[in-house]
This record gives structure tokens, C-alpha cells and sequence, in this order.
């Protein structure tokens, strides 16, 4: 299923068109993407609006499947780069360059989780569950005596309300 995103007035459709009329191809969209270069830089370098490179990437469900593929591959560079700015730490590094070196590591970090969902801050929770219940077979009188005892129980915040229906009394006027 292809999403559709707004044209910017005007200009979108014929941006879009553009890139294909370039050559422009997923591949070198996704080289990039996995350089680090952010989707507004190439958008920016092939001269064409970010939007109009939005559109063009979810315009074909193959490029767009590539294009979050390459973004993973870069969150996975960006945590990477943390870790190595990281452990080039010396012992004797100055409080100023352990300083710098936590700054630059949150920000790859930071740039990790807002490229690959991978790295994301936003937790998703997914639940498979079956419930069994077990329920015994109640005539009317068994139901109405469990629904006053229930009641009841709420000290009495809710009143039983007879229920007549409508074919028993129908029946009755015959």
C-alpha cells in the first residue's frame, strides 16, 4: 500500500518528477542515508523541497522499505560512534574532555534514536491474550437473586429495575 503525502502547492508533483528525471535512485538515497547525511541535506543537495523527497520516497513501497532499512543501518552508526567517542577516553583525559566526550555521545545517541526506530525512546506494547470465563447456567430467579445480592453488596448505589420483555408481554395481552 503506497502512502500518500500533500504536494506542496505548486511545485510537489512536478519536484517528485524531478528526481526521477535526474536518474536519482534509491540506492544513492539510501548510500546517504547510511553516511548520515540527513533526508533534509539531499533533498537540499538534488535540489528539490525535503517534502517533495518525502513524497518521492513514499511514492514506491520498495523504496520506501529500503529507505527504513538504511535508516536502521545508520541509528545502528550513530550508537556505534557513541561508543567509540566513548572508550577513546584516556585515564588521564581532563574533566573537560570527559565532559565533551558525554555531550558528543548523547547527541550520536540522540541522533541514533531519531533515525532508526530501533533506537527510539517510544515503546510499543503488543498483547496476545485469551481469557476463559466459566459460567453456570442461571434460570430468571437465579439471575435476578445474583443481580440483587450484587446490588446490595454496593450498598444499594444501584436500584434493580424490573425488566418486562416485550414478547412475554405482548403474550400476556393476547
Amino acid at each position: 500500500m503506497t502512502k500518500r503525502l500533500p504536494h506542496a502547492p505548486g511545485k510537489g508533483g512536478n519536484q517528485v518528477r524531478i528526481l526521477d528525471q535526474q536518474g536519482r535512485t534509491t540506492e544513492e538515497l539510501c548510500d546517504l542515508i547510511i553516511q548520515g547525511v540527513s533526508l533534509r541535506a539531499i533533498a537540499t543537495g538534488w535540489k528539490v523541497s525535503h517534502v517533495s523527497l518525502l513524497q518521492w520516497i513514499a511514492d514506491d513501497d520498495e523504496r520506501h522499505a529500503a529507505t527504513i532499512v538504511a535508516r536502521d543501518a545508520a541509528g545502528a552508526l550513530w550508537d556505534q560512534k557513541a561508543i567509540e567517542v566513548l572508550e577513546a577516553l584516556r585515564a588521564d583525559s581532563t574533566v573537560a574532555e570527559i565532559a565533551r566526550a558525554r555531550e558528543l555521545a548523547s547527541h550520536y545517541r540522540w541522533r541514533a534514536s531519531k533515525t532508526a526506530a530501533t533506537y527510539s525512546d517510544k515503546s510499543k506494547l503488543s498483547i496476545d491474550a485469551t481469557v476463559t470465563t466459566k459460567a453456570k447456567p442461571m434460570n430468571d430467579a437465579e439471575m435476578l437473586a445474583e443481580i440483587s445480592a450484587l446490588t446490595q453488596a454496593m450498598d444499594g448505589r444501584y436500584q434493580l429495575v424490573e425488566v418486562v420483555d416485550e414478547d412475554e408481554e405482548g403474550a400476556e395481552e393476547d
